[in-house]
């Protein structure tokens, strides 16, 4: 078995356990302490001006995770590398997805409720539009999640 640079298993792995950190801090512990800490209206606007931050972190480690699996995958050439390789691009992708295109909807279809009344007719439909966007976003959420603790657990039974 050849042996894999160190320095790009020491990127790989703090890259992951940044951004798997970041994650687990943002989702379990900030998130519903803010939701207790403030009424819900001002919490939810407290954690959605987070989100850019949140997701820059994540596509920023995602890029990084991906070159540097993609290069240790070339070097190992090993299923478990190439499978790690495939969990960080889900993470990745996933990631950009959320930050670039379902985020924006998000933030756009929430300004809606904020400009019209609850009463409205609309407000429904549009309230309606906002559970389903912020339940595929905890969704990816737990996928990439799910996929970063597969990765870590890979890096762990891989080639050294």
């Amino acid at each position: 078995m050849k042996t894999i640079p160190l320095l790009a298993r020491i990127i790989y792995l703090f890259v992951l356990a940044i951004w798997m950190g970041t994650m687990v801090y943002f989702s379990f512990f900030a998130t519903p302490e803010i939701f207790r800490a403030f009424p819900r209206d001002m919490a939810g606007r407290i954690v959605g001006a987070l989100f850019p931050a949140y997701y820059k972190i994540g596509m920023l480690s995602g890029f990084v995770l991906f070159i540097t699996s993609l290069y240790l995958s070339l070097l190992a050439k090993t299923r478990i590398a190439w499978a790690s390789t495939l969990l960080v691009t889900v993470m990745f992708i996933l990631t950009l997805y959320g930050g670039l295109i379902l985020h924006p909807e998000v933030k756009a279809v929430k300004a809606r409720m904020h400009q019209i009344t609850a009463e409205s007719p609309e407000y429904q439909i549009v309230h309606s539009r906002f559970r389903k966007l912020h339940g595929r976003s905890m969704l990816i959420n737990v996928i990439v999640l799910i996929t970063g603790a597969g990765a870590l657990l890979l890096f762990g039974v891989g080639p050294r």
